[in-house]
């Protein structure tokens, strides 16, 4: 006999983790835009304090999320060091140098800004 497995029921705390997802993604996303990383933050801790309240188990998916995030950290650190990925803005650091507007480096290249 063939084992079909359960789906589970859609649920308000389903649903909630969902779209918080995706105001978390959406949120993240046009701050990059605008050289930001706080609105993202910002919104991270909002879901995480939220998840927390509607989610029976939270303490496993931290730990999931502190690997994912090690993980993550790993691969985009070796792809950008090894020239496979370049990003037009390496690092917002880049925004406070007197000499790189982020108009200048717009105008500069597409790997960023240079002196």
């Amino acid at each position: 006999m063939i084992h079909k497995p359960e789906i589970p029921a859609l649920s308000v705390p389903l649903i909630a983790n969902f779209a918080l997802f995706q105001f978390v993604w959406l949120v993240t996303v046009i701050g990059a835009a605008r050289g930001a990383a706080w609105p993202g933050l910002a919104a991270l801790a909002f879901f995480l304090t939220v998840h927390r309240a509607l989610s029976a188990t939270a303490k496993a998916d931290y730990a999931l999320c502190a690997l994912a995030i090690a993980l993550g950290t790993i691969v985009e650190t070796l792809n950008s060091a090894s020239g496979f990925i370049v990003y037009r803005y390496p690092a917002a650091a880049s925004y406070a140098s007197s000499s790189c507007s982020p108009s200048a480096s717009t105008r500069a290249s597409t790997s960023g800004c240079h002196r």
